[in-house]
């Protein structure tokens, strides 16, 4: 047994091993290696496959472009292609959704292609469960909302005194907040599979600033939380989706207050640097971890059992990102509390 044979028999054996589809190529795409995995996956047995051509014979109808252009120039440069596809297989009464990643590597010098196949069709089954779920959880909240809202503006309508009308508006407040939160759950479902549309408009980030922080003032004021904002009087506008970024000012601010102590304090500033917007969030509560600072922004991302951060912040990175933006959590060095930080450019 060759030098060449001995290590390709090593990389099989741990490839063997995957949950997922495994198919190696020679330089011609003929077959050297088909794991156990892609077996059961092709309903094939690989011996019936080993050193036939691949594009040709094995899998013609995966004769696509995008793959054999690529597959081309093995050895030339590294391959890197993604590609989702779906497959109508004997074996199945449904068509399935598979994922293939085609990539290079060299064993003494001789170089392979690899390609890694997934069957996705379970998870996007899920992804679709959970939007259709979403949606309808929208729509069932938005109706005892829509109630609510016009019940505060008939009683706002009615003779009552300051202290009575300013409870009231604290509370039509909160609940175009509770709107726009109930709409971020179709948005955020949206922006994770790229479907989102993103309006850009010229927006006055400092409006925007001040709006979010009125809306929150009676949150802070019930936790005896002083907020101190900072925003230029001439106005700081960029082209962005106003909507979008408001609840991401809206997340960022709103996690600050739930996490500082009591009688502690939140800044907020609004910064320009030179084509880029830098919108900065502080607390002097306890401080988030390094470790957990790496996973802040992913869904479900929690400190403990009893402090977690929701899908706000996965909001807020999502909305960055749309932007060509982005969004980062740092110590204060000295001083106790978290820092956020959300960068937009003009």
């Amino acid at each position: 047994m060759s030098h060449t044979e001995s290590s390709l028999g090593v990389l099989g054996a741990l490839m063997d091993e995957l949950p997922l589809g495994v198919i190696v190529l020679a330089r011609d795409t003929r077959v050297v290696f088909f794991n156990r995995y892609e077996e059961q996956l092709a309903q094939r047995d690989r011996v019936d496959v080993l050193g036939r051509p691949f594009f040709d014979e094995v899998a013609p109808c995966m004769r696509v472009s995008a793959l054999v252009r690529q597959f081309e120039r093995l050895g030339e440069v590294p391959l890197e292609v993604d590609l989702d596809f779906q497959f109508d297989f004997p074996f199945n009464p449904r068509p399935r959704d598979v994922r293939i990643r085609m990539r290079s590597f060299e064993v003494d010098g001789e170089p392979y292609g690899v390609l890694y196949i997934e069957d996705v069709s379970a998870e996007l089954a899920m992804q679709q469960m959970r939007e259709t779920l979403t949606r309808f959880l929208v729509h069932d909240l938005k109706s005892p909302l829509n109630v609510l809202q016009l019940s505060l503006q008939e009683l706002m309508l009615r003779p009552v005194d300051d202290e009575v009308l300013e409870t009231l508006g604290d509370a039509m407040r909160a609940s175009r907040r509770l709107d726009r939160m109930i709409i971020g759950l179709l948005d955020l479902s949206a922006m994770r599979t790229g479907r989102l549309p993103i309006e850009r408009a010229p927006t006055d980030l400092g409006e925007l600033v001040t709006a979010a922080v009125a809306d929150l003032e009676p949150l802070a004021r019930q936790a005896e939380i002083t907020l101190d904002v900072a925003v230029a009087d001439d106005p700081i506008t960029a082209e962005v989706d106003g909507d979008l970024i408001r609840r991401a000012i809206d997340n960022l601010v709103d996690n600050a207050i739930r996490h500082a102590p009591p009688k502690g304090n939140v800044q907020v500033r609004l910064e320009l640097e030179d084509e880029r917007v830098r919108l900065v969030v502080e607390d002097d509560g306890p401080g988030i971890p390094e470790a957990v600072r790496a996973i802040l922004f992913e869904p479900g991302a929690r400190e403990n059992a009893t402090r977690n951060y929701g899908l706000g912040l996965t909001f807020v990175r999502l909305a960055a990102r749309a932007h060509g933006g982005r969004i980062r959590a740092t110590d204060r060095g000295d001083d106790p509390g978290t820092r956020f930080e959300l960068t937009l450019p003009r």
